[in-house]
């Protein structure tokens, strides 16, 4: 038995791991195919992936493929590995049960993670070991930020307050 037929999955699970074995199955032949399974979280009923693993996937993808000078097309710093670190640690100490944030990287080395609700938006910035975010509410009204020039590693309980209260999932 297979480790996915030993899972309940979604058919769209099943739908993307199928278009993966069938495009690896036609360009390299069965007999080469070779597919390690994504984290899975399971419950009694439904399978899912971690959207933790998920989140670290973007980011050491992001520092891999964003390694050149101007891989923008124009002047960018490719992705510090020192930015790398910080945005893992970021994403390993986020409170749980909040929406996942975009990440991107930035022109300057390193990464934004952002979350948007209605017409809010919180978005942290790293480049190597200096982290900004700023928090805007534009129903209300309201505005926070900080700034850190050298990132402690702890993770500001201010931000994490606002991503409880603010972008619950």
């Amino acid at each position: 038995m297979s480790y996915l037929s030993s899972q309940v999955a979604s058919p769209l699970v099943y739908a993307g791991l199928l278009a993966t074995m069938t495009y690896q199955g036609i360009t390299q032949g069965y007999d080469n195919v070779s597919i390690k399974p994504p984290s899975f979280q399971t419950s009694s009923n439904s399978i899912f992936l971690n959207p933790l693993n998920v989140l670290e996937n973007t980011i050491i993808d992001y520092f891999e493929t964003k390694s050149e000078h101007g891989w923008d097309g124009y002047d960018a710093i490719p992705v510090t590995e020192t930015s790398k670190k910080i945005a893992l640690q970021i994403i390993s100490n986020l409170p749980r049960n909040i929406q996942n944030p975009d990440i991107i990287p930035s022109a300057g080395g390193g990464y934004s993670i952002e979350w948007f609700a209605e017409q809010k938006i919180l978005s942290i910035e790293i480049e190597d070991l200096e982290m900004s975010w700023s928090f805007v509410d534009a129903i209300n009204k309201r505005k926070q930020s900080g700034y850190e020039k050298t990132f402690s590693g702890k993770f500001p309980n201010s931000i994490s307050e606002l991503l409880i209260k603010e972008f619950a999932a």
